[in-house]
């Protein structure tokens, strides 16, 4: 009986492990590949995780600015210059086709500007039929304020001002876009007052003539320059082979002078100007010019 009850336990105890081991087992299989939801799987099923390679890249390109349209300049000789601004074409103080041997400007121009009514200033046909002409004196020689927009470039003209030599009144033109302002001096002959350094500002571009007698005297441009504080300074109006006969300065006879504390850089006839490419300090840059 004794070993009846033995062998009764021993079947019982081997029962209850067989149903341990098989309970296990099922719970285990239950669970085999699942993958739980954590905090850093974001819930992506096997084989579909992004990695940061796979991504889409930020939109950096988006928050640039836009690229800056450039001002191209050429140099026509004397005191006109040729300005090209996206589509606009602006023409500076043409000479007449009679002033010296320079030749005769023909262009197809947006704009004219005309600072005076002199024979070295004013061929406005050079500008082509379909230009607007703009004027900073008016016909009786009186100053006169002009605004014109040409898109995202503001043309505007400057009153107060006096040709050298006792000549009358003279005009200046400011020209801004976004990132560049020039300033155009035409045939002016003395330094500045505060109300006209308050209407030109500080130009990243400063045209003035340097030759002198009808104009401002050299020695004078150089407190002129330190009034408007440009980055850049072009000279303008002065005598060279193509108008000898004119009883003005050469471009030489400024740039010898002992107290010039800017540095002096030769270029082309043809620059493309933008903010980026203005010096830090204040340089002369002598234009070579190109006939029409």
């Amino acid at each position: 009986m004794q070993n009846v009850k033995k062998t009764f336990l021993f079947l019982l105890l081997t029962l209850l492990l067989v149903g341990l081991t098989l309970g296990g087992c099922t719970a285990t299989s239950e669970n085999a590949g699942k993958i739980e939801d954590g905090p850093e799987s974001n819930g992506n099923q096997a084989g579909t995780s992004e990695s940061p390679t796979d991504q889409e890249e930020p939109a950096a390109a988006a928050d640039e600015e836009d690229p800056e349209t450039p001002l191209t300049l050429t140099y026509l000789g004397h005191s006109t210059f040729w300005m090209e601004y996206g589509e606009a074409g602006i023409l500076i103080d043409p000479y007449q086709p009679d002033f010296g041997n320079y030749g005769k400007i023909d262009l197809n121009a947006t704009v004219v500007l005309v600072t005076h009514d002199h024979t070295d200033h004013n061929y406005t046909p050079g500008g082509g039929q379909g230009a607007t002409v703009l004027r900073a004196l008016t016909a009786a020689g009186d100053w006169q304020k002009t605004d014109h927009s040409l898109g995202d470039l503001q043309i505007a003209s400057v009153t107060g001002t006096f040709h050298g030599g006792n000549l009358g009144k003279n005009g200046v033109f400011v020209l801004t876009t976004p990132t560049l302002r020039l300033a155009y001096l035409g045939d002016i002959g003395h330094t500045l007052q505060a109300e006209e350094i308050a209407q030109i500002g500080q130009p990243d571009v400063l045209f003035v003539p340097v030759g002198g007698h009808y104009t401002i005297d050299p020695p004078e441009v150089l407190e002129l320059i330190d009034q408007l504080s440009p980055a850049v300074v072009v000279p303008m109006h002065y005598q060279t082979k193509h108008n000898p006969d004119t009883p003005i300065g050469t471009l030489d006879d400024f740039l010898v002078l002992d107290n010039i504390p800017y540095p002096i850089e030769p270029q082309h006839s043809t620059l493309k100007l933008t903010s980026k490419g203005m010096p830090a300090q204040t340089e002369i840059w002598v234009m070579k010019y190109t006939l029409p």
